[in-house]
């Protein structure tokens, strides 16, 4: 990612070993160094977390005024502790997964909040990029880890490897990445088969539909290596 000149990435609470003596307001609301190791070697890039309670309300009607109302309780979380920054909230959910989030919340809640943000002075409206410039010239002070069991929305991957069919897929989704990183040249075509081959559906829902194509995804990919 960083080769690709991407400087942060958001990730859910559940993808982290989550340390002890953090509240999930402080966790959560600030921008950390996600550390990876591996064989000796040691890499880092700045990580943001997804706000996972701002979210869920979301995702069941929340208006302007709760959003509003989620900030002001977590900048009252940092000036407890003692912070210099203000709480960085980033509430992102499922997008257009359901009515709910299509039709209720994007009209009726975050154009709102936008629309009528003089409402709300204490409260800025900005991207990462212009929080980390503005709050964090010097990057972040703190470090975090990922989970080795994964994370999602509903907690880890445990389940996502219940079942032969499961792990099966599983299994050649591994064996297709394993394959695009020893390409001397790697096509766009070939790494558009590779990210069409990760797409979880193939072992989230568990489904004879979903394995079937996912069956169908790595031949194709297969092919498109090949050619």
């Amino acid at each position: 990612m960083k080769r690709q000149g991407y400087e942060w990435l958001i990730l859910p609470q559940s993808a982290l070993i989550l340390p002890d003596d953090w509240s999930v307001p402080l966790l959560e609301n600030r921008v950390h160094w996600l550390v990876v190791e591996s064989q000796g070697d040691r890499e880092q890039m700045m990580c943001v977390l997804r706000d996972t309670d701002m979210g869920i309300r979301q995702q069941s009607g929340q208006t302007a005024a709760g959003c509003i109302n989620d900030v002001r309780y977590r900048a009252e979380v940092f000036q407890a502790a003692g912070l210099a920054v203000p709480p960085l909230v980033v509430p992102t959910s499922d997008g257009e997964n359901g009515n709910v989030m299509m039709f209720e919340f994007f009209p009726k809640t975050f154009a709102v909040l936008f629309r009528e943000r003089q409402r709300w002075p204490e409260v800025a409206f900005m991207t990462v990029s212009e929080y980390i410039d503005q709050f964090l010239p010097n990057g972040p002070t703190t470090e975090v880890r990922l989970n080795p069991t994964g994370g999602s929305w509903i907690g880890g991957h445990d389940s996502w490897l219940a079942g032969d069919e499961r792990m099966a897929i599983a299994a050649g989704i591994e064996q297709i990445s394993q394959q695009f990183a020893q390409l001397p040249l790697p096509t766009p075509a070939a790494l558009q088969a590779l990210l069409l081959c990760e797409t979880s559906c193939y072992v989230y829902w568990n489904s004879p539909f979903w394995f079937e194509q996912g069956r169908q995804c790595l031949d194709w990919a297969q092919d498109v290596f090949q050619g």
